[in-house]
């Protein structure tokens, strides 16, 4: 799994990219969690990537790490994006 832009910054378009997300008209539940940000929303899917806007500030001088928790179909990982 990889995304683009790195780093990413607030209303910036998230890319990320892997396998098996499935289709996005299928029956299968996906989320996505932001750690200290909560679950967002208007997620576009395909099988090999999403894409959502960016609703993190970073208030920090230079980049932050946040974490990121993907659910598709009960299957979860969490990893880290960087954020300007």
């Amino acid at each position: 799994t990889n995304y683009s832009p790195l780093p990413v910054g607030k209303d910036q378009t998230l890319t990320i990219y892997g396998d098996y997300f499935g289709a996005a008209d299928d029956q299968v539940t996906r989320t996505l969690f932001i750690k200290d940000h909560g679950y967002v929303n208007n997620v576009t899917w395909s099988d090999t990537s999403f894409s959502f806007v960016w609703p993190v500030t970073n208030t920090w001088f230079g980049t932050k790490t946040v974490e990121l928790t993907i659910s598709v179909g009960g299957l979860t990982q969490t990893f880290t994006v960087k954020a300007n």
